[in-house]
């Protein structure tokens, strides 16, 4: 199996204070036969020199300057550049179990996947806080042609996984701007034949850091550009008939997660935040009649449970009422019953109880919308 190169590809841009804890986890890994390329992306800080020291004792990683364009065009020349079959990306940021390649390649290559993935360790920066985000993956291989959802239970992020490297044609290279994984990430995963899951967390993703650019309130426009170019790259290749219902799902996930982060009611934001989320707004408008004007929407929740379905859709608490005339939506579940403008039956094929399928629920909400 070691006989494979696996390229990493990690984009560099002022992380003297973590890359050396990403390098030391990805040059201890169990699975040796590695090409580390390091793209250094403009970085002003002491980053190059520390990897450049780390280079002198362990001749694998390979060293890339060039001016700063952001992760997204730093990745495409590490794919140009990658000498692998195999690519997974690291966060210069972040940083991976000892076994995370060994355990994906050997996943890919046990079920003829082009494709491989793994649960997640959501890092506190701040706390020091753990836990586990799970991919919803109900078995161990699944593929596009099987079920549409893998579109969206792949996540919209690119690393945490591993890659044939000819996956990456013209259709599956990053923008220039940030968000750039989400028009990226769908469209490997409706191209892959098969994609295998392994149910154990092995990437460490660090959240509140400092300088993360997807935190950042002057890129929210660019959560509209990378919507767009999704759409259109699917549309391109004349797939949007069967992939709509999951862009639809996609695209209001990314609506709610900007208004939760930076629209909130009573949440202090400027005109520009304001502009950007009412763009977004717009885009989901264009694409999907009716799914637009997402944050003010009022829900009536017919059973307790399936609130926290609810609660993965709606924004803010106040979006609920207790009056179903005034709802917009009102959400219950049965064995019968059919959707209408208003109201939304989540089938009992979701579960009951404690194995209620609450994120799946949601998903269902948001593509009858």
């Amino acid at each position: 199996m070691e006989k494979d190169i696996v390229s990493v590809i990690i984009p560099v841009y002022n992380c003297e204070k973590y890359i050396e804890r990403c390098l030391s986890s990805v040059t201890g890994q169990t699975y040796t036969n590695l090409e580390i390329l390091v793209i250094i992306d403009g970085a002003v800080d002491n980053s190059f020199a520390i990897c450049r020291s780390l280079a002198c004792k362990d001749s694998r990683i390979r060293i890339i300057e060039k001016e700063n364009e952001g992760p997204g065009i730093a990745r495409n020349l590490g794919i140009r550049s990658a000498l692998g079959e195999y690519i997974t990306f690291v966060d210069a940021d972040d940083s991976i179990e000892k076994c995370f390649i060994k355990k994906l390649m050997r996943s890919m290559k046990e079920n003829d996947s082009d494709m491989s993935l793994c649960d997640i360790y959501y890092c506190d920066r701040r706390t020091g806080d753990k836990t586990i985000s799970k991919i919803r993956f109900d078995e161990a291989v699944k593929s596009f042609r099987s079920d549409r959802t893998v579109i969206n239970k792949v996540r919209t992020f690119v690393w945490g996984k591993l890659y044939k490297k000819n996956l990456f044609d013209d259709k599956c290279l990053f923008p220039g701007h940030t968000f750039e994984d989400i028009p990226v990430s769908a469209m490997l995963a409706c191209k892959a034949r098969a994609i295998s899951y392994i149910d154990e967390p092995m990437y460490y993703y660090y959240r509140n850091m400092e300088h993360s650019l997807s935190a950042d309130a002057d890129n929210i426009g660019d959560i509209s550009k990378a919507l767009e170019l999704l759409h259109n790259r699917f549309a391109q290749i004349g797939m949007m008939d069967a992939v709509n219902p999951e862009i639809k799902k996609l695209m209001l996930g990314q609506l709610r997660f900007a208004f939760v982060r930076w629209g909130k009611p009573g949440k202090k934001c400027g005109a520009n935040v304001k502009t950007e989320l009412d763009n977004i707004n717009k885009l989901v408008e264009k694409y999907y009649p009716g799914a637009g004007g997402f944050a003010d929407k009022k829900y009536y929740v017919e059973q307790k449970d399936l609130q926290m379905a609810v609660s993965h859709v709606a924004v803010d608490a106040s979006q609920y009422t207790a009056s179903p005339e005034q709802a917009d939506y009102v959400i219950s579940r049965g064995r019968l019953g059919s959707n209408s403008n208003k109201n939304i039956v989540i089938p009992m094929s979701y579960g009951e109880d404690e194995d209620f399928d609450d994120w799946g629920a949601a998903e269902y909400i948001m593509e009858n919308m």
